[in-house]
């Protein structure tokens, strides 16, 4: 390996290290987000806010290579404006959280703009991840109530990628939601784990409201 080839491995390891670093970071702020909007008023209307503005900003964001160069001139100012008002109610956010629980929230985005970019589309695709938890749960869900014919699917005298067709083709489940579905254990049908995926699936609905 020549060490032009070493020199560009490394640099994407450093990159995939950041962007895993950030996410973690993005993740952890969700949660506080999330976690303080439950409960409270002012901030569920504080979060909506920033989740309408992250949608509007990402949506320009995601297109943006594909513009013109005319476009791009014509548009910037709506994306650099766009880019602002979702920084702005981030900051209120904050703001709000540090005065009701009487600490300073230190963030590494502050004042990071191509940060506070990523963190925007992050945000986001967080709605599209609690929605396909909630897809699994809805399947799992079902596969709890109608364990017989699970069962005897998981039992039948054919591989588990039959399974999955079977699932798919006559209960219309997805492939990801039909192997979640086989991927289940024998105690996923006992009664405390039914109360666990109530719950989790109580809790996803109340933070998928967050936004609507």
């Amino acid at each position: 390996m020549d060490i032009k080839t070493m020199v560009k491995l490394y640099k994407e390891l450093i990159v995939e290290k950041i962007q895993k670093s950030e996410k973690k970071v993005f993740w952890q702020i969700c949660d506080k987000f999330t976690e303080i909007a439950k409960k409270d008023s002012e901030a569920e209307k504080l979060f909506k806010r920033m989740f309408r503005v992250a949608e509007e900003y990402v949506i320009l964001r995601k297109k943006w290579k594909d513009l013109s160069e005319a476009e791009v001139c014509r548009r910037n100012a709506e994306r650099n404006e766009l880019h602002d008002a979702f920084i702005l109610s981030f900051y209120e956010m904050v703001e709000y959280i540090e005065i009701q629980t009487k600490e300073t929230w230190e963030q590494e985005l502050c004042g990071n703009r191509r940060w506070m970019g990523d963190f925007a589309e992050y945000f986001v695709q967080r709605k599209e991840i609690l929605e396909e938890r909630m897809d699994i749960l809805a399947a799992l869900e079902w596969a709890q109530s109608h364990s017989n014919q699970v069962m005897y699917l998981l039992n039948a005298p054919y591989d588990l990628q039959q399974a999955k067709n079977e699932l798919i083709n006559q209960y219309g489940f997805s492939m990801e939601q039909a192997q979640a579905i086989c991927d289940q254990r024998m105690r996923a049908f006992l009664g405390i784990e039914k109360q666990r995926l109530s719950d989790e699936i109580c809790d996803l609905q109340i933070e998928l409201s967050l936004f609507e």
